[in-house]
């Protein structure tokens, strides 16, 4: 079989010097040397290999080339290279493998210019290897190949993947120094890395020097705002934006999704609905989020709804943000059933579901799943440590929390942050086991930056912990939170009200929503500009009036260990 297809391909590279044949007549008959008419002969082999490809007949050109080689011509590398893109862009990497296996059996020599470099470090940044991209494009620096204006690119997509600023700078003056500022496309990567990695002022300043920003670049500013949690700046720009399109409707809706102001994110929606343009995964993802920050179920059955309805086929994203949505309004038994109607399981679902588990306190069904994953052979990832430690805290299950612990970290290879420290140790020391809690930091600190010497009660403890959370993490609540109920056991009224302060300086109050007559409305710790005020702090003071008369509460509240 594999000789006929040879024949075929003979034939068919026949027929097209056949149609090349006074290029080739005139080789044979020429007076030069037989050098010379060997070029001539293979000038018109390449001119046939092309002609193939353009026809759609790749197969054929592929398997003419050991024809080529038996007959001792050798085709150029420019030739070589237009068959290797024309494999690239076909994605048949079974005949981009054989043009590899000829270079490799004929020996030829490729040229690596600067386009090749190019190339290849675009293409270790494309396939997750950022940190070789890098490296790829120091050597070609010091290889002294040159640059041209689409050298930047690789390395650029590799500076926002690994969140290293030092390396956007790097890149920033080479840049400058070549002489490529006024490249949009480059100077728009620059911005995006920048943003990216929360310097926006550097972000800024670069943005506002361009001389021309086409949408992406905006929408990159945008997306960096809202990263920094400067959602006014985004919206400003997003209104000053010449034009628009979906990317930079999802931007802003993205940019009031993460950070609480969910009513603000839907209305984006609506106005981007109502202008005709078509949402996507991006919008999905961003809108229900919006509705899992407010729990809105009813604009989320909307958008579900409105996804049925349009017969969208959603990624694993829009999957996951739909079993959020679902378990954060109450309704668990929805994200459980949208789960369970996924044909293959992911680890971002899964993920999301045992994050729904947890928050619904239902450790023993959380771990059950986790269970499954590992059988399943996925990875756990730090989502997932997480995840299962606030699961097994919620459900009070002590020793399934440690183990489980331990087994992401140490097993799996997942290094804990200061967040799962503080989450596992706070967990400890609420269930009472402060001598495993003392123990565990000790395994701990090695792999963390949580330093705490001095200190041997549980109050302290807590206490230092939670402040190196607020200092690391300065817009993370579980901080906040340790410390509020901290302050709150120790009477400490004075020291509440200053993390109360710091708080709402930070924007960091949770808001507790609540939907009256079709109107949503947002309840603040130490907020007196709620209309409704008034009426529910009598109701609250009826209620407490009667829970504090109920002699089997006043017994749990003393059994009680803040």
């Amino acid at each position: 079989m594999a000789f006929l297809c040879r024949r075929c391909a003979s034939a068919s590279l026949l027929l097209q010097i056949g149609r090349l044949s006074p290029c080739f007549l005139a080789a044979r008959r020429s007076s030069s040397s037989s050098r010379a008419k060997r070029r001539v002969a293979g000038s018109c082999m390449a001119r046939a290999i092309a002609r193939l490809c353009y026809e759609g007949k790749l197969d054929e050109a592929v398997d003419s080339l050991d024809l080529l080689a038996e007959r001792g011509l050798r085709l150029d590398s420019h030739t070589l290279a237009f068959l290797l893109q024309t494999c690239a862009r076909s994605a048949d990497l079974s005949c981009g493998r054989w043009v590899h296996l000829h270079i490799l059996r004929t020996g030829t020599s490729l040229t690596l210019d600067v386009v090749s470099w190019n190339t290849m470090v675009v293409a270790l940044a494309h396939g997750g290897s950022c940190e070789d991209a890098v490296k790829l494009f120091v050597e070609m620096q010091r290889a002294r190949v040159g640059v041209n204006q689409f050298s930047f690119a690789g390395v650029l997509i590799a500076c926002v993947s690994l969140l290293v600023v030092s390396i956007v700078r790097q890149v920033h003056a080479q840049v400058v120094r070549a002489g490529f500022m006024h490249n949009t496309v480059t100077a728009s990567s620059l911005v995006d890395g920048y943003a990216k990695c929360e310097e926006i002022n550097d972000a800024r300043q670069l943005f506002d020097e361009m001389h021309f920003r086409d949408v992406t670049c905006w929408t990159s500013m945008i997306s960096g705002y809202a990263k920094s949690e400067k959602v006014k700046e985004a919206r400003r720009l997003f209104e000053f934006m010449p034009e628009r399109n979906e990317f930079s409707w999802n931007a802003m809706i993205m940019a009031y999704a993460q950070n609480g102001l969910g009513l603000e994110a839907l209305e984006v929606l609506r106005e981007m609905v109502s202008l005709g343009l078509r949402p996507n995964h991006f919008t999905y993802s961003g809108s229900l989020r919006a509705c899992s920050s407010i729990s809105v179920l009813k604009h989320g059955k909307e958008i579900h709804a409105h996804l049925l309805k349009a017969v969208f086929r959603p990624n694993i994203v829009v999957v996951s943000c739909l079993i959020d949505m679902y378990s954060k309004c109450g309704y668990l038994e929805y994200g459980q059933r949208i789960f369970h109607g996924l044909r293959k399981m992911d680890i971002v679902a899964c993920n999301t579901m045992v994050s729904a588990f947890a928050h619904h306190g239902c450790g023993k069904e959380a771990i059950e799943l986790f269970e499954k994953m590992l059988k399943e052979g996925m990875k756990p990832d730090s989502v997932t440590l997480l995840a299962i430690v606030v699961a097994c805290a919620h459900a009070g299950l002590v020793e399934e929390g440690i183990r489980y612990f331990r087994l992401i970290s140490d097993r799996h290879g997942v290094n804990p942050q200061l967040v799962h420290c503080v989450c596992l140790i706070d967990f400890l020391l609420r269930a009472g086991y402060f001598s495993e809690a003392t123990g565990q930091y000790g395994d701990m600190a090695s792999k963390t930056d949580v330093r705490i010497t001095g200190t041997h009660t549980k109050s302290e403890w807590k206490n230092e912990l939670a402040e190196q959370l607020v200092k690391s993490e300065p817009y993370f609540s579980a901080g906040y939170d340790l410390l509020s109920s901290m302050y709150v056991t120790d009477a400490s009224w004075g020291s509440l009200q200053k993390v109360k302060s710091l708080m709402k300086e930070r924007q960091s109050l949770s808001t507790s929503w609540m939907q009256v007559d079709n109107k949503m409305h947002g309840f603040v710790a130490a907020d007196h500009l709620q209309p409704l005020e008034e009426d529910v702090s009598l109701i609250l003071m009826h209620l407490a009036s009667h829970m504090m008369q109920d002699e089997s509460f006043l017994a749990e509240i003393e059994a009680v260990d803040l």
